[in-house]
């Protein structure tokens, strides 16, 4: 079936837009619906063209306020012609925001700079600030690659509303400040830290080999590596709620918290 827009909502108050581009994405994060346990589940993985995209939008974009690339299955720097796209976007509408979600691992250095140049807002999804902790959750996530294409993002970035969005676990919370200090060095304008990240947000308690989690103070988040073998578990930060406060106040006036 095919669904047509105006079968359901009247196009013309349409201001802003999630689209997926991407099925594509080089992580294995624990909490995410293209793994499970590690292994990558059977679909087709797919990006986005310009020409498709410029099909599938048709004449929306000159009323749009807001475009956001941010994906369920895939990571939208996996596209090659995301450059490409935000051109045109713009081109059709000047005014428009654009917002892009992504590990920052995926992508050439020179997409990065050339949504810089273009003011594309880039959420850098990073929980750490070396390659061992960052891991922890982004799992085969290279940060070599990270801190290329985030230093050529930033080299270049006209950007107004680009951010840091930090998932704040037991394990890696004391890399929290160091990340605030990344962010202000490499030019990024906002902070926004998940003090409960999924599954903790949800209440959600896991049934690991060695024992049955049942009290939120002792949830554990298993995680897998690409071949499927546990690796690790990660735990909720309780104890950071006074110390996110702190570095907030602290920093306040370099970046925004979000």
């Amino acid at each position: 079936m095919v669904l047509v827009l105006s079968d359901v909502m009247d196009s013309e108050k349409l201001l802003s837009i999630d689209f997926e581009i991407s099925s594509t994405c080089q992580a294995v994060c624990p909490v995410c619906s293209r793994t499970t346990d590690g292994k990558l589940q059977e679909f087709k993985q797919v990006t986005k063209t310009l020409s498709e995209v410029q099909t599938i939008l048709g004449d929306l974009v000159p009323q749009l306020q807001m475009m956001t690339f941010c994906g369920n299955y895939g990571d939208t720097m996996a596209c090659t012609e995301i450059v490409e796209i935000c051109q045109w976007l713009l081109s059709e509408n000047p005014k428009l925001r654009i917002d892009i979600a992504t590990n920052g691992g995926i992508g050439k250095p020179e997409a990065y700079a050339g949504l810089g140049k273009l003011g594309v807002n880039i959420v850098f999804g990073l929980d750490g600030t070396d390659e061992k902790t960052n891991q922890l959750y982004r799992v085969n996530v290279k940060w070599k690659n990270v801190m290329d294409n985030l230093s050529a993002y930033s080299e270049t970035s006209v950007a107004e509303h680009s951010s840091w969005q930090f998932l704040l676990f037991n394990e890696n919370k004391n890399h929290l400040e160091d990340a605030i200090k990344m962010a202000i060095k490499y030019r990024l304008k906002e902070m926004f830290i998940n003090e409960w990240p999924n599954p903790f947000s949800r209440h959600l308690h896991f049934t690991l080999e060695d024992d049955k989690v049942f009290f939120s103070d002792k949830q554990k988040l298993p995680v897998y590596n690409i071949g499927g073998t546990r690796t690790h578990t990660l735990t909720p930060a309780y104890d950071m709620t006074e110390k996110v406060r702190e570095l907030k106040e602290k920093y306040g006036t370099d970046l925004l918290f979000i």
